[in-house]
């Protein structure tokens, strides 16, 4: 990803997908609230992991929609690996 002069990279929302040696699929996302200012204000962060199960759950529809909006959005992949896992556009 190149970024213009003059503008930053600041994500808000990560998805990450984890690949282990074993082909085991693990999902993160990460929320965070941070601004890039000056001021004191405190921050919250949450982070989410999951597995891909069979069985469909209709609570996680609205999540879905927002994940499958993204997908056509623009996105990174990392090639560096940790512990054998590796990182990659949703859908990847």
């Amino acid at each position: 990803m190149q970024v213009a002069i003059n503008y930053s990279f600041h994500p808000k929302f990560w998805l990450l997908k984890y690949l282990s040696d074993q082909g085991e699929i693990l999902y993160r996302i990460i929320i965070l609230s941070r601004n890039l200012t000056f001021d004191r204000s405190w921050d919250l962060a949450v982070s989410l992991d999951g597995v891909v199960v069979a069985k469909a759950n209709s609570k996680n529809g609205p999540l879905q929609d927002f994940l499958l909006y993204l997908r056509g959005a623009r996105c990174q992949v990392l090639t560096h690996t940790v512990g054998g896992a590796s990182g990659g556009c949703f859908g990847n």
